[in-house]
């Protein structure tokens, strides 16, 4: 085998666009470190970046959408003393109870998927041809097909579940529950269009998402000769996405 064929290459493949523009998305594990890549793609590609979990943060705000069926459905249980929602007892309780989690998801993701598109349509009337969106769990939810293109953001177990303890102050147990509640790292990076490795080289995760950008905006535009085409669910057209790291 020669040296060019032992060089790691990333495959993707996309299917049509819709609405005039692209929806990219970005999930993985929690605290693989979405927000990170996302971040970096959308200020070094001037690429607008949407957040799902912000969102869903605005739909659970008192007296909007999500408020109201969660109050419709659950009463008093998930509200505090100012009719808030109590996100950290609506969390423990999901990640602690698989059927609750699923009742929850049937109220609210309809609702956040509806508004993401909403917002991401005002984006494209407002000239973007190419807009990003973190979404925590997007193959959980079913939502592969709304994106031309999805990157999944990989980080190990270990360095998950010690980054999520020092980020929401969580101990041991609640860190791996919360783990434990989402698809595994190695499906989410087969169903993959892109995987980024985030367990601690930034520099080399970097250098990688350097070389997708100018990919992901050939996505749409006045090159679309080359743009990536296909369904990525009829075994449509493919196309390799060279992001190998060059020797120093």
């Amino acid at each position: 085998m020669s040296a060019d064929q032992n060089k790691p290459s990333v495959t993707i493949a996309s299917s049509k666009p819709a609405g005039g523009g692209c929806l990219v998305g970005i999930t993985g594990g929690i605290a693989a470190g979405k927000s990170r890549v996302a971040g970096y793609l959308a200020r070094h590609g001037g690429f607008p970046c949407l957040d799902v979990d912000d969102i869903a943060r605005q739909l659970l705000e008192p007296g909007q959408a999500g408020w109201k069926a969660m109050k419709e459905h659950y009463g008093e249980r998930f509200l505090c003393r100012d009719r808030r929602i109590d996100r950290g007892g609506l969390r423990r309780a999901i990640f602690a109870d698989a059927a609750l989690r699923t009742e929850v998801n049937g109220l609210l993701h309809p609702l956040i998927r509806r508004s993401m598109h909403d917002l991401a349509a005002e984006q494209f009337l407002a000239g973007a041809r190419v807009v990003l969106v973190e979404v925590p769990l997007l193959y959980e939810a079913g939502w592969e097909d709304d994106f031309a293109l999805v990157v999944v953001v990989q980080a190990t177990t270990q360095i998950c579940r010690q980054r999520l303890q020092n980020r929401d102050q969580v101990n041991g147990q609640e860190a791996c529950a919360a783990l434990a509640a989402q698809m595994s790292p190695e499906e989410k990076a087969r169903r993959a269009d892109v995987v980024i490795e985030n367990s601690g080289d930034w520099e080399q995760a970097r250098r990688l998402l350097d070389r997708l950008i100018p990919r992901l905006s050939c996505l749409v535009g006045e090159n679309h000769e080359n743009c990536i085409r296909g369904d990525k669910n009829k075994g449509g057209a493919r196309k390799n996405l060279d992001t190998r790291v060059p020797n120093k």
